[in-house]
């Protein structure tokens, strides 16, 4: 007796919640017709190419099931490069690099491009050529960089630059052994990228750059911005942070902002530049400031709202990322700590009435003990209701 074959839709719903294992997806591919394109496209959906030796024949055979099957290529919608880094020899990093470029190549409907610690200068010219085109397709929308090394910054920007259609960009660990300014060569029109997301721990490496006149990158409309902010010089990179935050105030709907140095200076950046802001994410964990310092500077991102006569502010989420340095529950400690209830007289102003929820994440050792009933009593606006939450976190590094 024959099966009545599953809908295409509910057979697509069920591979999408199988999306994550391919071993999973292979199965399904056997088990009708109607399951094999969709079960296959989903195992090349993510792409990944690895530097190193071991990954050589699968590389290999990549290109030959992309020459048989060339709707599986067109499928790519995420390819990650990671440890392209010359320990191998350079005999056997020209292999891996003709073989790499031979499937980027192949590939001309990639939406997410990753670099995984990937040595830019030690690339061969090949496979450097390959993608330098494969950032120039229209598909190409997201790009994230990690761990990375450019001979000179002027390397990576000319490099971003032919990303044309490029929405979202995450650089994080950048190593530039050299300053030296793009030329005007190295660029595609000024301010031609319209970015809608960025991230960075990066913020004074890169910060000169988007004030440069020649940028091909333009800050001013993104709505999400995540920045990671420490280093050597606390001053310098938290006015960066500042400049971008200023730059892109009007049409940021999202930002997340994690201090590792300490507060920055108070004022600097605040509710007030950010007139569409919905969520808000103050991540203070792994700063070493104490409360006496944190709770006015928490204060300050938020006091310039309370001049805004008759108006409220659309923020609707906020999420605070904090510390617990003993794992025994001290109530006198966390009294003394929350005493001016900060969080509580600010956000029962009338400015706030957007708000819906106001989340407290305490993160601690594995043992973590904190008497959270002090937390609801310290804000008695948001004890009770919906509009708060703590949740507690063991901590990770």
């Amino acid at each position: 007796m024959a099966v009545e074959s599953l809908p295409n839709e509910l057979i697509d719903c069920i591979l999408d919640n199988l999306s994550s294992d391919k071993n999973v997806l292979s199965n399904c591919s056997l088990v009708e017709k109607a399951w094999v394109l969709p079960s296959q496209c989903r195992i090349f959906e993510k792409l990944g190419l690895n530097g190193h030796g071991d990954s050589l024949v699968k590389t290999e055979w990549l290109i030959a099931i992309f020459d048989e099957k060339p709707h599986l290529a067109l499928g790519v919608q995420l390819l990650n490069l990671w440890s392209f880094n010359n320990v191998e020899g350079p005999e056997k990093e020209k292999l891996h690099a003709r073989i790499a470029a031979g499937v980027i190549q192949r590939l001309s409907k990639v939406e997410t491009i990753e670099f995984d610690y990937v040595c830019w200068p030690t690339l061969y010219p090949l496979l450097k050529t390959a993608l330098s085109d494969a950032f120039q397709a229209h598909s190409l929308t997201r790009i994230a960089i990690t761990g990375c090394s450019f001979h000179t910054f002027a390397d990576l920007a000319s490099l971003l630059s032919h990303a044309t259609y490029l929405k979202g960009l995450t650089i994080r660990l950048l190593n530039c052994d050299g300053r030296n300014e793009p030329t005007a060569s190295d660029f595609a029109i000024p301010r031609s990228i319209k970015l809608d997301e960025f991230a960075t721990d990066d913020t004074d490496t890169l910060t000169p750059w988007f004030k440069e006149e020649l940028c091909s990158i333009a800050i001013q409309d993104l709505r999400f911005l995540r920045m990671r902010i420490f280093g050597r010089n606390p001053t310098t990179i938290y006015q960066s942070v500042a400049l971008i935050v200023w730059h892109a105030g009007l049409t940021l709907t999202k930002l997340e902002l994690e201090y590792q140095n300490g507060p920055g200076d108070s004022g600097l950046i605040h509710l007030g530049l950010l007139p569409n802001l919905d969520s808000f994410v103050l991540d203070i964990c792994k700063s070493r400031a104490g409360t006496d310092i944190l709770i006015p500077w928490i204060r300050s991102f938020f006091e310039p709202l309370l001049n805004l006569d008759r108006h409220t502010h659309p923020l609707r989420h906020f999420t605070l990322v904090m510390t617990a340095h003993s794992s025994e529950p001290d109530t006198a400690q966390w009294e003394l700590e929350w005493d001016h209830a900060v969080l509580n007289r600010l956000f029962a102003q009338p400015v706030f009435a957007p708000l819906e929820l106001v989340t407290i994440v305490v993160k601690g050792s594995n043992r973590l003990l904190i008497p959270t009933e002090i937390l609801g009593w310290k804000l008695p606006f948001l004890k009770g209701s919906p509009k708060l939450k703590v949740d507690l976190q063991p901590w990770r590094d």
